[in-house]
């Protein structure tokens, strides 16, 4: 795991950006994140599926997103490679890269996992039920036959 300063997430950040990937990535670089602009793709993706769950942009701060670089292969494939696990933290405002490691990928590369607050979760839970509405059960009428 790098120790890393925050470094918010936008093109003014950049070179930062790629500073930090390529202290982890070492001269690793076919299945990394290298770019600035992957990791700014990345932190698209994470605001989009706090949009997606129904999450105020108000009430975001504190969300966590992480995503492993490289695709998937073929189960036969034997070999192990090299990619990079960046994490990043949604302030009020913008994303924050707060993590890059190196990753050991096998079959299951290019993952990306999404941690929300109670309060989140609580707002993520309402705004799916207001989605649809629950049927009343109605009981069987039993005929009575003489």
């Amino acid at each position: 795991m790098s120790t890393l300063k925050p470094i918010k997430i936008n093109a003014a950040n950049a070179a930062a950006i790629v500073a930090a990937l390529a202290a982890v990535n070492g001269k690793a670089d076919a299945h990394t994140y290298t770019l600035a602009s992957e990791v700014l793709a990345v932190a698209n993706v994470a605001e989009s599926a706090l949009a997606d769950i129904g999450i105020a942009k108000a009430r975001r701060a504190g969300a966590v997103y992480g995503s492993t670089s490289g695709s998937r292969v073929a189960s036969a494939y034997k070999y192990s490679r090299i990619g990079t696990r960046i994490e990043m933290t949604r302030r009020s405002t913008e994303w924050y890269l707060t993590e890059v490691c190196a990753a050991t990928l096998f079959g299951q590369a290019g993952r990306d996992w999404l941690k929300i607050t109670a309060a989140q979760d609580a707002e993520a839970v309402a705004h799916l039920r207001s989605s649809y509405a629950v049927a009343k059960a109605v009981e069987p009428q039993l005929e009575l036959t003489s």
